[in-house]
């Protein structure tokens, strides 16, 4: 951030850096929020998702979840990663815009599977 964004250092300008800080603002928050983060992330420190995270569980009012991806950086790579992230992301919006929850959904994320139909013979119709 300092050298990308600000041009400037946290020692030079800490009040620049509480302000943009989402911890300083946690207590704000009132949007359930879904954190997902890849693990080995080198640009963003995972350790920045889970005081975020710690903070809105501290908080208590706000639903939260945090999901790391083993294996993942900044973005993920692998197909998995990614198709888990979509269904959990939708399943999210589902929960909490369709169907008007308050409370987090199961953590457990069931993967739909591709079926066909198969007669006596095994053979698909």
């Amino acid at each position: 951030m300092e050298l990308v964004h600000w041009l400037t250092t946290m020692y030079d300008d800490l009040e620049l850096l509480l302000d943009r800080s989402p911890l300083m603002h946690a207590s704000k928050a009132h949007t359930p929020l879904l954190i997902m983060h890849g693990k080995e992330d080198r640009r963003v420190d995972p350790g920045q998702s889970r005081e975020l995270y710690r903070a809105l569980k501290h908080k208590g009012d706000v639903p939260v979840r945090l999901v790391y991806y083993p294996g993942e950086g900044h973005g993920n790579r692998k197909s998995a990663s990614r198709y888990d992230y979509n269904l959990r992301m939708m399943r999210w919006f589902d929960h909490f815009l369709l169907g008007g929850s308050k409370d987090l959904p199961p953590w457990r994320l069931e993967y739909p599977l591709l079926k066909t139909d198969t007669d006596e013979d095994g053979e698909e119709s």
